[in-house]
């Protein structure tokens, strides 16, 4: 399947590189992570290696896991992960699946975040930014109106969506809610990236 890096991006003020991996444990599960790789000397070599973001027990199958990681103009990282191929996650505030993140460059969760609510303890559901995706390629930002758009696998049918915060994108394993937030489907699908 598709494991190991998945996503990375370039900090422009430190050089520092952001990954999205499907990391291994030894019982043979996997699951996402994001980590900051620092390099002291223009990265040719690691000096550190940092975890950002670790969601241990959101089991990632062999797709539709986390891809695309991007940092906005607001300097936030937006994280894209796929449902793992359990439809019923897209549409749970309590998990990371079928979500795009939005955290800060320490890992911590934005307070400004749709659901943000420390009263109940930091968990996946502060970390949220919009939710209901089944796999969430690829993602970029436009310059034009400094809004984050994502590109969408589906069963038989792609999305491409501009990201608004808190909105439910709907996704509960049917052709018929990919159209749900989109500004164009493909289909047949084409797997954008």
């Amino acid at each position: 399947g598709e494991h190991g890096i998945a996503g990375t991006v370039v900090e422009p003020d430190t050089g520092d590189l952001f990954v999205a991996v499907v990391y291994a444990v030894p019982s043979g599960d996997h699951y996402p992570k994001v980590v900051r790789l620092h390099s002291n000397d223009g990265g040719r070599t690691m000096a550190s290696e940092t975890t950002v973001l670790d969601m241990p027990g959101e089991l990632i199958g062999p797709s539709h896991q986390i891809s695309s990681i991007t940092i906005g103009p607001d300097k936030k990282l937006y994280v894209h992960i796929g449902d793992g191929f359990f439809t019923q996650y897209s549409q749970d505030l309590t998990s990371f699946r079928g979500k795009i993140l939005r955290v800060n460059m320490d890992g911590t969760a934005p307070t400004d975040n749709p659901f943000y609510n420390a009263a109940d303890g930091i968990t996946a559901t502060d970390y949220i930014y919009a939710y209901g995706f089944r796999n969430p390629f690829g993602g970029t930002w436009r310059s034009a109106d400094q809004s984050h758009y994502e590109v969408e696998d589906g069963p038989a049918v792609d999305r491409l969506a501009k990201v608004i915060p808190g909105f439910n994108f709907g996704y509960d394993g049917s052709d018929a809610s990919m159209a749900i937030g989109a500004i164009y489907n493909w289909f047949p699908p084409v797997d954008p990236v």
